[in-house]
């Protein structure tokens, strides 16, 4: 895990950035602790050359493939039925804003 975060931070670097752990965390391919990105940059940043040969294992972003797509699917299938639920609450509180406004000023007390 280490070996990633110093080329993150390597490449950071060559970038013109500064490596910070909330860049790093945001391109490692793994959810990773904080103490363990702290420990590494500061590991790294005594020795700024420890990412310049690592190659990259793993890819920053999973790459959609046959074996997602179902899942892609059924997250959309939830999504629209989220969103018709959302459309229904709204359409519920309008209707009941609308009747309120409605009422003559005697209703409201």
């Amino acid at each position: 895990m280490h070996s990633e975060i110093y080329r993150i931070a390597y490449q950071l670097n060559a970038q013109g950035k500064n490596p910070s752990v909330a860049l790093i965390r945001s391109r490692l391919s793994t959810p990773t602790s904080l103490p363990v990105i702290v420990q590494a940059l500061q590991q790294w940043k005594l020795n700024p050359e420890l990412g310049k040969d690592v190659k990259k294992d793993a890819p920053e972003q999973p790459i959609a493939t046959d074996e997602t797509a179902p899942d892609n699917d059924k997250i959309q299938q939830q999504l629209n039925r989220l969103e018709s639920k959302m459309d229904h609450i709204i359409t519920l509180l309008e209707a009941q804003h609308d009747s309120q406004n409605q009422q003559t000023p005697q209703d409201k007390q």
